[in-house]
C-alpha cells in the first residue's frame, strides 16, 4: 500500500493550507466589493455618439405628428468593479409634419431657448409634446420651459420660470393650458391662457413636504402625471397624502380623490370624462388586485373589480392587463390572465383572455381567447390569439377579421385609432390599417 508524503502528514501543513485558503478569499472579498477600486486602474475613455427620434405623438385629428429628435455625445471612462463616470452633452429638438408630407418636415431646437445655461438638456428629464383639442398648436415642455408652436407660422412662444421646473403639460380647451411646476419640497398646478402674461396663471393646487426625507431621492419633476385628454384633470402621486396617495386632481374645482395605493395601468376615456385605473386598493394588494372606473367630473368611483372576477369566472383568475377604450369611447377592453394547468405538464401555465365591455350598465360585448392590445377604428379590435405573436384585426361579432401583419407593440396610434406611427431606421413609419365598415353591436 503506498504510503502519503510525510509533508502531508504534518498537522502544520493543513493549518497553513487553511490560513492561505481564508487570506485568499478575504483578498478576493475586498477587490470584488462595490465600489472598490483596489488595484484596478480605469480603462481608456471613449466616446459615444448617438442621433434618434423618440415618442412620436398624433395630433387630435390625427393629421399631423410631431417627435422629439436627441441628438448627443458621452465620454466614458470605464472603471473596474466600479461605476464608470461619463460626461453628456445633447441637444434636443421637437420636429413635427403634416401626414403624407415628411419631406416638409419643420423643426425647432429646444436647447437654442436656453434650457440651461449650457444649452444641454439633462438627458433623464424627457420632452413632452402635447397637441391643442384644434389640433393647429402644440406645447413642448421641459424642465425650464414651456415652447407653444403654432403649426400654421411655426412660431414659437416661450414661457420660463426662475427658480422652479416645469413638470407636465396639457391642454384645457384651444386657448389655455394646464401644468405642473415642481421644485426641492413643493409641487403645484397651474392653468393659464396662451395669451396671458405669467402673473395671471392661475394656481389651482398645491402640496408642500419636508424634502429632506425619502422623497428626496425620487424629485417631483421625475414623477409620471397622466393628464385626461381634455386637460380637465390629471393623475398623480401625492408626497403628502397617506396610504391611498395615487390621486384625481380636477383642475376646475381643485378638488382630489384618492384612488389606489399603487398605480398599475390607466387608460382615459377619448373624450376625458373617465378614466379606468389598475393597481393596488391597499398596500398589501397585488399590483393589479383593483380595478377603478372614475368620473373625472364629479370624481366618483365605481369598483370594478368584482364584475370583472364574475365575468372571468374562474377560481384561478390573476388580474388584468392593457385596459383600453375604444376610440368611440363606448366599450373598455380588457385582456385577463388565468393560471392553468394539464395533467401531463405540472408546471404553471397561464391563460389569457379578451373582453370588450360596456361598463354602465355592465355588459359582456365580446369574450374571446387572447390578448386585445389595442383598439382601432369603431368596431374593432386587434386580437393576439393564445400564446401566438401573429395579430389580426376583430370586429366585436367575434367572427369577421382583417389581417394586421405590419402590427407592433411599438406602434403609437391616433386618437380616432386609424392610423399608427413608430420609429424604425431613424424615421417615423406611419400605417393607416385598412378596415371595413361593421355594424354596431
Amino acid at each position: 500500500m503506498e504510503r502519503r508524503p510525510s509533508w502531508l502528514r504534518r498537522p502544520g501543513f493543513w493549518i497553513l493550507l487553511a490560513m492561505g485558503v481564508v487570506i485568499l478569499a478575504g483578498a478576493c472579498l475586498v477587490l470584488m466589493w462595490p465600489g472598490t477600486v483596489w488595484f484596478c486602474p480605469p480603462g481608456k475613455p471613449y466616446v459615444v455618439s448617438y442621433a434618434r427620434p423618440v415618442d412620436p405623438v398624433f395630433s387630435p385629428d390625427g393629421n399631423a405628428v410631431a417627435y422629439t429628435w436627441r441628438e448627443g455625445t458621452a465620454r466614458v471612462v470605464p472603471a473596474v468593479r466600479a461605476p464608470s463616470s461619463y460626461t453628456l452633452t445633447e441637444s434636443v429638438s421637437v420636429h413635427w409634419f403634416a401626414v403624407g408630407q415628411a419631406d416638409q418636415e419643420q423643426q425647432i431646437a429646444l436647447d437654442s431657448v436656453d434650457l440651461r445655461p449650457d444649452g444641454v438638456l439633462n438627458y433623464r428629464i424627457g420632452v413632452q409634446v402635447r397637441f391643442s383639442p384644434d389640433s393647429k398648436r402644440f406645447a413642448a415642455v421641459h424642465p425650464n420651459g414651456i415652447t407653444i408652436i403654432d403649426l400654421e407660422t411655426g412660431t414659437p412662444v416661450q414661457w420660463k420660470l426662475a427658480k422652479s421646473h416645469f413638470a407636465s403639460v396639457a391642454w384645457m380647451g384651444d386657448d389655455e393650458i394646464t401644468y405642473a411646476t415642481s421644485q426641492e419640497g413643493w409641487l403645484a398646478f397651474w392653468r393659464r391662457r396662451i395669451d396671458a402674461p405669467p402673473e395671471e396663471a392661475k394656481l389651482i393646487y398645491e402640496e408642500g413636504w419636508d424634502y429632506s426625507g425619502p422623497q428626496r431621492q425620487v424629485p417631483p419633476y421625475l414623477s409620471y402625471h397622466h393628464w385626461s385628454p381634455d386637460g380637465r384633470a390629471v393623475l398623480f402621486t401625492s408626497p403628502t397624502i397617506e396610504g391611498k396617495d395615487q390621486v384625481l386632481l380636477n383642475m376646475e374645482s381643485g378638488e382630489v380623490t384618492p384612488l389606489l395605493s399603487y398605480l398599475y395601468e390607466h387608460h382615459w376615456r377619448p373624450d376625458g370624462g373617465a378614466v379606468v385605473v389598475v393597481g393596488s386598493g391597499e398596500p398589501d394588494e397585488p399590483i393589479d388586485g383593483s380595478t377603478l372606473l372614475v368620473n373625472a367630473r364629479t370624481g366618483e368611483v365605481t369598483d370594478l373589480t368584482e364584475e370583472i372576477a364574475k365575468t372571468v369566472g374562474s377560481p384561478d383568475y390573476v388580474g388584468l392587463a392593457d385596459p383600453c377604450w375604444t376610440a368611440d369611447g363606448k366599450y373598455i377592453i380588457l385582456t385577463s390572465t388565468t393560471k392553468t394547468t394539464r395533467s401531463s405538464d405540472p408546471r404553471v401555465r397561464y391563460k389569457h383572455t379578451g373582453y370588450v365591455i360596456q361598463p354602465q350598465p355592465w355588459k359582456v360585448i365580446l369574450s374571446i381567447d387572447g390578448h386585445f392590445p389595442h383598439a382601432a377604428a369603431p368596431g374593432w379590435v386587434l386580437h393576439r390569439p393564445g400564446d401566438s405573436y401573429a395579430c389580426r384585426w376583430l370586429s366585436y361579432d367575434g367572427v369577421t377579421t382583417a389581417p394586421a401583419d405590419d402590427w407592433s407593440s411599438d406602434w403609437i396610434w391616433s386618437p380616432h385609432g386609424r392610423r399608427a406611427a413608430k420609429v424604425e431606421n431613424k424615421r417615423i413609419v406611419i400605417i393607416e390599417p385598412t378596415l371595413p365598415p361593421v355594424a354596431a353591436p
